[in-house]
Order: C-alpha cells, then sequence, then structure tokens
C-alpha cells in the first residue's frame, strides 16, 4: 500500500485592501471650505494643509495668543472657550479665533 503523504499546513492570507474607486469621469468631488479668520493678537496653527477638505476629514485648530494678548475664544460656526478645538469636516465653515 502507498503511504499517504501529510497534508500541507494551512496557509493564512491577508488580502491586500483594494483603493478607493476612483470618481467616475465627469463627477464632481465634493469639498467644504474651512475659513479660518483671527481678531486682535495671536496666531491659529491648523493640523492639515489647505483650505478645502474632503467630508469627514478631522482638522484641528489650536489659538495662541501673542505676547500680552489674551484668549476669549472661538466664534463662528464653532463657539468655544478652549485654545485647542477639533473639527470634523460636514460643511463649509468660518471660525475665527478671538484674542484681546
Amino acid at each position: 500500500k502507498a503511504a499517504l503523504a501529510p497534508a500541507p499546513a494551512p496557509t493564512t492570507v491577508t488580502p491586500t485592501p483594494a483603493p478607493a474607486p476612483a470618481p467616475a469621469p465627469g463627477t464632481a468631488v465634493t469639498t467644504y471650505k474651512v475659513n479660518v479668520k483671527t481678531a486682535g493678537k495671536g496666531s491659529v496653527a491648523i493640523s492639515r494643509t489647505g483650505t478645502s477638505f474632503l467630508p469627514g476629514t478631522i482638522i484641528t485648530l489650536t489659538a495662541t495668543p501673542a505676547a500680552g494678548a489674551t484668549w476669549t475664544g472661538w466664534t463662528g460656526d464653532v463657539t468655544s472657550s478652549s485654545l485647542s478645538i477639533t473639527i470634523v469636516v460636514t460643511a463649509s465653515i468660518t471660525v475665527q479665533a478671538n484674542f484681546k
């Protein structure tokens, strides 16, 4: 009688995710504008470059008062007294960092 060959060890295969499909030709890609303004003496650091973002993009804005200035808060489409805010982009917005 012939001996049976041992069964091969199972192999684990991890598929490589497919890239997101490109929009069909002539289809517009939706982006939203994030306008950041300042009033008074200070600056704003933005965690991402650019002013137009795809929906769902997360950006962080961090306000820094200039020497001798005081932070008074964010106004516009986002209101907060925190120096740093995180925004999930779902529409075009304008926010203003206010210093006194």
